[in-house]
């Protein structure tokens, strides 16, 4: 069994809760509502976490990281950047790495993930 997590960050995100706090919150509450779709949580206002689980967890959290993905590329304009990374909780084996790796780059050209944290062994 093996447990996932996505990070997502925003860039310069302290100044952007100060200019434009309803613009984070509504990004924030749409990425959490994401993960909960896709069987995760929040655990805390960047990391959401996908409990461990058999061979569909690894589909799962590649397809909330694509969501994820395109719900911050919607609000591009008013972003000054984002990434999304999927990382693997340590202690797991590779295998199921290689396969949430492959599974996102299935995300359709134009809305590949801006970066794809590398699997820890």
């Amino acid at each position: 069994m093996h447990s996932y997590s996505i990070y997502t960050g925003i860039s310069h995100v302290n100044q952007l809760i100060k200019l434009r706090p309803a613009l984070i919150g509504k990004i924030r509450s749409e990425l959490n509502e994401i993960a909960g779709r896709f069987g995760g949580r929040s655990l805390d206002s960047e990391t959401f976490i996908f409990p461990p689980g058999l061979g569909e967890v690894a589909r799962k959290t590649a397809e909330a990281a694509g969501a994820m993905h395109a719900c911050l590329r919607e609000h591009d304009r008013e972003l000054y950047g984002s990434t999304v990374f999927v990382y693997k909780s340590p202690g797991t084996d590779g295998e199921s790495c290689r396969d949430i790796e492959s599974l996102l780059f299935l995300v359709p050209e134009g809305k590949r993930l801006l970066g794809v944290g590398r699997c820890r062994r």
